[in-house]
């Protein structure tokens, strides 16, 4: 991506280290293709396919920027060679890690997408930004990406790993090629091994498992292969001697690979990418650059070779970076839907991307500072350069909360998950987390507890999950231990809206073994989970509709809501079944600010009417209705009456959030819900009773 830009100039010097200036040209088409797609997808549907074009170009322009390196020892070669790699991609990187760590911090909301955003611009500074992308989001293709200000960070991640091995191999093939003729040949076919695995890898993995093959360099290997290897055998097609075509045929051929890969931008499927989705962009870019380096004035060379296309060629790699960037700030802030809206972006990117070649690329590329520099001087500059970028882009992040400007920044209001001092006539209480088949299990334990008091066991999905501040201020104001065990995706129960999830027996197996072993009769086991279906999710994606699985009947669901409480039933456990919450169509952290309000996506506003919530939640009531029925001590506790006390459905209650997004609640709502869940489960036995009048209302409100 970033060395794609070494190419340029002109095309009529000669020479191992000739530059040549349709390539400036084809690395425009490639940015721009990307440029546009992100912009917006359906002007260019394939334009994400200008990556691998870039990954083609780079593999060879890489190789080709070696040849004069006059090296003839590995080490001196090796730390040249990274030298050169190094002023050429961080200054810039560096750069837009910073600018928008820092616009993140003040503008952004606190939310786990955003965590999720620092953590990568972290990882990028280090070239593993693909690493923790796959590890960490469901893949480039989904909605959550696309507010990530550092996704489009991964392809200059594959670069930088694909450097690791770059040297070793080009050292042979191309430094030492005279010299050392026959471990060129051996080297030729271990590269040759390795291109053709990555497009098997590519292939296999494509079916089986797509973010790797996407986002990983094992799949991605073969098309920076392909330009090293067709660098490579340029030396053999040196004066057009041995070429395998006839010179009268290159132009007609050459426009042919350029309309082929034009017509890439807009055939390419997503679901069958990388492979075979990139054979046609990355052979048609192999094909051009044979016909721009060999044949100058070929019809693809002359277009490729204008003015225009060469400088937006020249600043591709500033364009690539900040051009992200614009695009995930209006998606927070202004919203990309209108023509007027998508020009200023395309403006906004031009003159960050211009302003980054000419005052950070170019500069410390040509310095004459640097480039005087040791070895040891510069790389010990670079590594304490990027320790210092990495240490402010993690405060940046840990300031958020106090330097953001974000209303979400007050967690004690905002975030479920952030814990309050006890009051000084409260018990303190201990927190401890524990992994519990891919969810978790956390244990408030209060220092001064009774022992007489019923446990509290809260399960269910990430909603289960969101009342850890109801769940320790019970435990700070009961006295009483209280146990969350939860995993997102994963409820109890599976609902009238809800497909089973096999996927989901180990965890509830799981839960169950929790319970069995800490449980004594009589403790509460609350049972919560989203319910109500969705309108949308955060990011504006229509909520999908139920799938295959789900029950045809209200009976059906009831049944199995039935087997799965059985177990902990005979254990004589209360069993307390939470009743679907009401949902909003629009995700309140996304619209809490001035400069995020002006979205579209707000335009849906926080408030519904209270009528539609209960149509929509009534399958799943009347499900989990029979199941109370035909349960022994299980009862429904009902917090829409607090959620939802009139005749609308609203987000906020005096001014506070009730909801993070669409349908998880606040910590604010998790202290209102208190009281109510207490007075459900007061009326059991005597020790409830006592543990309910130790909880004030009005305290806790």
């Amino acid at each position: 991506m970033a060395d794609a830009a070494a190419a340029g100039g002109a095309a009529t010097s000669e020479g191992p280290t000739r530059f040549i200036g349709g390539i400036d040209g084809l690395r425009a088409f490639a940015v721009l293709s990307v440029l546009f797609y992100h912009l917006e997808a359906s002007w260019i549907p394939g334009g994400f396919v200008g990556v691998d074009v870039f990954f083609v170009i780079s593999g060879f322009v890489v190789a080709h920027s070696v040849y004069d390196s006059g090296k003839t020892s590995f080490t001196d070669y090796f730390t040249w060679f990274y030298r050169r790699r190094l002023s050429r991609i961080m200054p810039a990187l560096f750069a837009y890690v910073l600018v928008l760590a820092l616009v993140g911090m003040l503008l952004l909301p606190s939310s786990p997408a955003t965590k999720l955003i620092d953590m990568t611009g972290v990882s990028a500074i280090v070239g593993a930004s693909n690493l923790l992308l796959l590890w960490k989001s469901n893949g480039y293709f989904v909605a959550a990406s696309e507010f990530n200000t550092f996704t489009h960070t991964w392809s200059l991640a594959v670069e930088e790993q694909y450097y690791l091995l770059f040297p070793f191999l080009s050292y042979f093939l191309i430094v030492r090629r005279q010299a050392l003729p026959s471990a060129r040949m051996v080297t030729l076919g271990l590269t040759w091994a390795l291109c053709l695995g990555s497009l098997v890898a590519a292939w296999h993995f494509t079916a089986v498992w797509q973010d790797f093959a996407f986002y990983m360099l094992p799949t991605r290997f073969w098309e920076l292969g392909l330009g090293l290897l067709l660098r490579c055998q340029l030396d053999g097609w040196s004066g057009r001697k041995g070429l395998p075509v006839s010179a009268s045929l290159v132009s007609p051929a050459s426009g042919l690979a350029l309309l082929a890969l034009i017509a890439s931008f807009w055939l390419v499927p997503g679901r069958g990418f990388p492979f075979p989705g990139a054979l046609l962009p990355c052979l048609a870019t192999a094909a051009l650059i044979v016909s721009v380096w060999l044949f100058p004035g070929s019809i693809a060379d002359r277009l490729l070779s204008t003015a225009p296309l060469r400088f937006v060629g020249k600043i591709s790699y500033s364009l690539y970076l900040w051009h992200w960037g614009v695009i995930v700030m209006m998606r927070w802030t202004t919203g990309l839907e209108s023509l007027p809206l998508k020009l200023a972006a395309l403006a906004a990117m031009f003159a960050l991307a211009i302003g980054s070649y000419y005052w950070i690329e170019q500069p410390l590329r040509h310095s004459r500072p640097v480039r005087s520099a040791s070895m040891l001087r510069f790389f010990g500059a670079f590594a304490a350069i990027g320790a210092l970028v990495g240490a402010v882009t993690v405060s940046m992040a840990l300031l958020r909360p106090v330097a953001g400007l974000s209303a979400t920044n007050d967690r004690l209001v905002w975030d479920p998950y952030s814990l309050p001092e006890a009051a000084a006539a409260d018990c303190s209480v201990s927190r401890q987390e524990t992994g519990l088949q891919g969810g978790k299990e956390i244990v408030f334990t209060p220092q001064c507890g009774r022992g007489d008091l019923p446990q509290v066991f809260i399960t269910g999905d990430s909603h289960g999950g969101a009342y850890e501040r109801m769940a320790f201020e019970l435990a700070a104001k009961a006295r009483t231990p209280v146990r969350i065990l939860s995993r997102g995706g994963c409820p109890l129960l599976d609902g009238a809206y809800l497909a089973p999830r096999p996927d989901c027996d180990a965890f509830r197996n799981a839960v169950l073994a929790s319970v069995r072993s800490n449980a004594r009769a009589n403790d509460v086991l609350l049972v919560s989970a989203l319910y109500t279906p969705r309108y949308r999710d955060e990011w504006g994606v229509p909520a999908a509709p139920p799938g295959p699985g789900v029950p045809t009947t209200i009976g059906q669901g009831a049944a199995r809501a039935i087997a799965a409480l059985a177990p902990f039933n005979r254990l004589g456990l209360r069993i307390v079944l939470e009743a679907p919450k009401p949902t909003l169509p629009t995700a309140l952290f996304r619209c809490a600010d001035a400069w995020t309000r002006i979205n579209p996506y707000c335009d849906r506003k926080t408030d519904v009417l209270a009528a539609e919530q209960m149509l929509r939640r009534s399958k799943t009531l009347e499900m989990l209705t029979m199941a109370v029925a035909a349960t022994p001590g299980a009862e429904i506790w009902d917090p829409f009456p607090v959620l939802c006390p009139g005749t609308t459905c609203r987000g906020y209650k005096d001014g506070k959030p009730l909801y993070f997004d669409t349908d998880h609640l606040t910590g604010y709502a998790n202290t209102l819900l208190l009281p109510s869940f207490v007075k459900t489960i007061q009326s059991g036995s005597p020790a409830s009773s006592r543990a309910a009048q130790d909880i004030n209302p009005g305290k806790i409100n």
